[in-house]
């Protein structure tokens, strides 16, 4: 069943990037081109013109968690409704933890990068933007209150849904929980996945110029910097990667023992 969720976070991620593309980008860009030809076969299934795009996308991500609850369902023997909300926590959490990538890497991002840059830059500032214009404060600054509200606005979200399932006693831990908590767990077990593979990337001298090898190194830099300082290369050997997974998990579990506590 995780295999199947894996497919549909990353099919998710393809159509939230076709949200954010322009015609002409689906046809002349070669991003772009890839994108179109693997969610064409939704469009074209659906017979719907291409100006309601903007509508359709968002109703189709939510189908397809959808789609999944009912599929676990039936091969689970679980009632409906159970599935079918713990499938809208995983699609919550899911769009939390890659809204929050993109506001993070859109906000230190150029636009004038073009490439895969610009849409992570782009999808970052689907929420931000909102952010600017309720609250009034500069498109730069308002990007911290928008991971905020972003993290708030799952955590009550989930823990609404929660109530479904759990009694009105737990409901202040779910919340508390899912204040970031999850979504920082999250984050970091994805960190140590880039480090691993930029570790194996590593061994294979991949072009520095390619776009998807240079969105690995600018996320795990940060973290593979301040390591290299505590403790420098010994000649060829490079143990940053390695101290930096170590570090990574410890803090994980510790999270996720603490709060597995309350």
């Amino acid at each position: 069943m995780e295999i199947i969720l894996s497919i549909i976070k990353i099919y998710s991620v393809l159509l939230l990037l076709r949200y954010v593309m322009s015609p002409q980008e689906l046809v002349f860009n070669s991003l772009g081109r890839g994108i179109a030809k693997l969610t064409n076969p939704i469009f074209n299934l659906l017979k719907l013109p291409k100006s309601s795009e903007a509508v359709v996308i968002p109703s189709v991500v939510i189908a397809l968690f959808l789609g999944y609850g009912l599929i676990r369902s039936v091969a689970l023997s679980s009632p409906v409704i159970f599935e079918i909300i713990l499938a809208l926590q995983s699609m919550l959490n899911f769009l939390t933890l890659f809204f929050i990538v993109c506001v993070v890497l859109g906000s230190i991002t150029a636009p004038s990068y073009g490439g895969l840059p610009l849409y992570i830059f782009r999808l970052g500032k689907l929420w931000v933007k909102p952010v600017h214009n309720f609250t009034k404060i500069r498109a730069n600054k308002a990007v911290i209150p928008a991971l905020i509200l972003l993290i708030i606005l799952n955590a009550l979200l989930w823990g609404g849904l929660g109530l479904f399932i759990f009694n009105h006693e737990a409901l202040p831990i779910l919340i508390v929980q899912n204040l970031g908590i999850n979504i920082l767990v999250a984050i970091l077990h994805y960190l140590v996945f880039l480090i691993i593979v930029r570790a194996l990337l590593s061994w294979f001298n991949p072009d520095p110029r390619n776009m998807l090898v240079q969105l690995v190194y600018y996320i795990t830099e940060p973290v593979l910097s301040p390591m290299r300082r505590i403790i420098p290369p010994i000649g060829m050997l490079d143990l940053s990667a390695f101290i930096a997974i170590i570090v990574l998990g410890i803090m994980a579990g510790a999270l996720k023992q603490f709060f597995a506590l309350m």
